[in-house]
């Protein structure tokens, strides 16, 4: 269920794929997004994104180690950017989940 075998570049499976996302963030109290740089040019990360959003769920991002930038598509929605460390992980996700 959580991975489907299906094309991501045929539409039909693309939006069977988005609604996959979106079932499995509807029901979380937080959403994490790992904040590498790729995540600016990520079309899924955008999806998880634009999906928590909808929801109005917290955004937390988490920062790789060694990571200085984060891409501005993250870091204009998330509440809080974290270390990528259990316990700062998880003290935002205490904090902030609904």
């Amino acid at each position: 269920k959580h991975d489907p075998v299906l094309d991501p570049n045929e539409p039909t499976d693309r939006k069977e794929l988005i609604k996959e996302l979106d079932e499995q963030i509807r029901p979380v109290n937080c959403v994490l997004i790992l904040s590498g740089m790729y995540a600016a040019h990520s079309f899924w990360i955008q999806k998880e994104i634009d999906i928590s959003v909808k929801y109005s769920k917290p955004i937390i991002g988490v920062k790789p180690w060694g990571q200085a930038k984060i891409p501005k598509a993250v870091s204009d929605v998330a509440v809080e950017i974290v270390g990528w460390n259990t316990s700062s992980i998880v003290s935002a996700i205490r904090k902030h989940s609904l």
